[in-house]
């Protein structure tokens, strides 16, 4: 809804509005794909790699679009703009090489590398840099933060597989969205990278442990209740719980919080989320990640440097609705 009288405010307060509008800590999402037949085709050299990064879809939340649409209210809001998405810490992700600059007319993406975060979906070969190094290697230098989402990264079809999928001996990994030796090669896509987050969807249904049933639950009247009134009602007292304390957490210790437009991410501990069902494939890929720079570290001959980065999780729920006397 349009705000008519905005215009007509002193500059102190569009100043206090924009910035609660521009979304200070920013959620953006982006896919990367290595289709390294479609580069050779094209004619580009094999010996290297020609990544593409686009908006992940054409109606993703990324807070770029909405920073975009604020600009173009007056020119107090495209001074605003300039002044806080300029600098050393903003970074131009859409359009890059070998996009033409032609696709700016769609919207430029420009992320802020010291507040925001950026998720990457992956498709393609994942291939660490000391093997085939990028054609633009400065296409991501700056970036210190950046998240994959908790979920099979392929589209479903044979012709597109996991780009994660295990490649060991062993096949260790195998059952796994992540093979710690595949994450490890894709860190090195980026040079200043201080952190990787996973965000996890939590649900009612489907993502939190189910707690054990009592023998006897009765309800209010005395009688025994039905086997999905025994079920369903102590999850939802998890799961309600469980976003609280991890809300609750985030604010209290400071931890990592952002938004897009629909959704809210809070940085959770690991050991908070005991109570969801990936919670075993999580401190397995931590461990795997830990275990692999350690190895690396202990190899002399080793004939490029050891990237270990931070490890944490990003929870995501959607933006409280604001009630009846809110919106008049």
């Amino acid at each position: 809804m349009e705000f008519s009288p905005y215009k007509k405010l002193p500059p102190e307060l569009k100043m206090k509005i924009w910035e609660q509008g521009s979304y200070k800590h920013g959620m953006h999402h982006f896919h990367i794909s290595n289709n390294r037949f479609q580069a050779f085709v094209a004619g580009h050299p094999l010996h290297d790699q020609l990544l593409r990064v686009e908006p992940d879809s054409p109606r993703d939340r990324s807070v770029w679009k909405a920073r975009n649409k604020a600009v173009l209210v007056d020119k107090f809001s495209l001074s605003v703009y300039k002044k806080l998405m300029t600098g050393p810490s903003a970074k131009v992700l859409y359009p890059l090489y070998p996009l033409p600059a032609y696709r700016a007319r769609r919207g430029k993406a420009i992320v802020n590398v010291e507040n925001d975060m950026i998720c990457f979906k992956f498709s393609g070969l994942v291939t660490a840099t000391w093997v085939r190094p990028l054609n633009a290697p400065d296409m991501f230098f700056g970036i210190k933060r950046i998240a994959l989402e908790w979920k099979r990264q392929d589209t479903g079809v044979w012709v597109a597989p996991n780009p994660f999928r295990c490649r060991c001996p062993d096949l260790a990994h195998k059952n796994e969205f992540y093979c710690p030796k595949i994450v490890d090669e894709f860190i090195t896509y980026f040079r200043d990278l201080e952190k990787l987050f996973f965000i996890i969807k939590v649900n009612q249904r489907g993502s939190i442990l189910r707690p054990p049933r009592p023998d006897l639950a009765r309800a209010s009247k005395g009688d025994i209740k039905s086997d999905r009134q025994r079920r369903m009602t102590p999850v939802k007292k998890v799961h309600a719980d469980m976003m609280k304390h991890i809300k609750e957490t985030a604010f209290n210790e400071r931890l990592a919080y952002f938004e897009d437009t629909k959704y809210e991410y809070f940085e959770a501990k690991v050991a908070d989320l005991k109570k969801l069902v990936v919670y075993e494939s999580v401190i397995k890929l931590f461990n795997g990640l830990n275990a692999e720079w350690e190895k690396q570290k202990k190899d002399a001959n080793r004939p490029h440097p050891v990237h270990e980065v931070n490890l944490g999780v990003l929870v995501y729920c959607e933006k409280p609705k604001p009630t009846k006397k809110e919106e008049k």
